[in-house]
């Protein structure tokens, strides 16, 4: 008998001595080849930090595993899951070996997926050890509709690895979002998949979609634009842009509603100072985004309000 089908029976002989605990796991979908952080929550349960662990997902006779997991406490496991791009689509039985064993039927889905060539990341990049404010992601497809129903979280993966400090998540409009990236220092450098997890259960997956390298750079200019100011917000007639240096280089900077069409734009400028003014006293009341940008790349993105 092969190791597969050994490894099978052992895992039909663990459920047999093991009833369903209500197990719940979250999320509870993902797409093939995506690695994705889940919370794994159960009921009567007396997990164990100090004991071997498994956590298996299995439909019919195909099985993937993961072995690495942290105990929160003796009702709840953290995990880092990677679906094989190979897995077959539907539904999968969990089971959870970590000092007591447990199972829930039907427990897990995974998708296909969105057209993941659809979606867009601005700024693409950034290096180790670096903070990448205002990211800007559309996800075409999607409905983000308020920040309560909106995005739960996102993180970026490589190999395996895991870069969960994206934070300052702030829903745009239906299908784009942005959010403060922080580059640990160390982090491996190549193209990472971004991952997003929805509040209403869904999963959006881009692979290389973001660049980490020390050699990175959105432009030639030697000068970071991870922020600059926008004063006042709101604005009624006047909106500056001051930056916390000199800026010396063409730099195009465009006002979008948030639906994401242009609706002013300046011809590209030498910015040898540290401030900019727009007359924005035509645009109808409402909320719009401030878009830097050099030579089609995007620098930066930052709401305002006009009065």
């Amino acid at each position: 008998m092969n190791q597969k089908l050994l490894y099978a029976l052992a895992l039909v002989l663990s459920f047999s001595f093991s009833q369903a605990q209500n197990l719940s796991i979250t999320p509870n979908n993902g797409n093939r080849g995506q690695t994705l952080p889940v919370i794994i929550s159960g009921q009567n349960t007396s997990f164990n930090a100090q004991a071997s662990g498994t956590l298996s997902f299995t439909q019919g006779s195909f099985t993937f595993s993961q072995a690495t997991m942290t105990v929160l406490n003796q009702n709840n496991i953290s995990a880092q899951v990677n679906i094989p791009s190979w897995a077959p689509l539907g539904v999968y039985d969990l089971f959870v070996s970590k000092g007591s064993s447990h199972y829930e039927q039907n427990a897990f889905l995974v998708v296909p997926g969105t057209n993941t060539l659809l979606i867009s990341v601005n700024p693409s990049g950034g290096k180790p050890g670096g903070t990448i404010n205002n990211t800007v992601i559309t996800i075409p497809g999607a409905s983000f509709k308020t920040q309560a129903n909106g995005i739960h979280s996102a993180w970026l993966t490589l190999n395996g690895e895991m870069i969960t400090t994206v934070g300052n998540i702030q829903v745009i409009n239906s299908n784009t979002f942005s959010a403060d990236i922080l580059i640990p220092v160390g982090t491996t450098q190549g193209n990472w998949d971004i991952n997003v997890y929805t509040n209403d259960d869904l999963m959006y997956t881009k692979s290389e979609a973001f660049m980490i390298s020390q050699s990175f750079s959105t432009g030639e200019w030697g000068v970071s634009l991870n922020t600059f100011d926008i004063y006042p917000n709101p604005a009624t007639s006047d909106l500056h842009l001051e930056f916390d240096q000199n800026v010396s280089a063409n730099i195009m900077a465009k006002v979008l509603d948030l639906s994401g069409r242009v609706v002013l734009e300046t011809e590209e400028v030498d910015y040898d100072k540290k401030t900019v003014s727009l007359d924005v006293s035509q645009l109808n009341t409402g909320t719009y985004l401030i878009q830097l940008s050099y030579r089609g790349e995007v620098l930066n993105t930052q709401k305002w309000v006009k009065q």
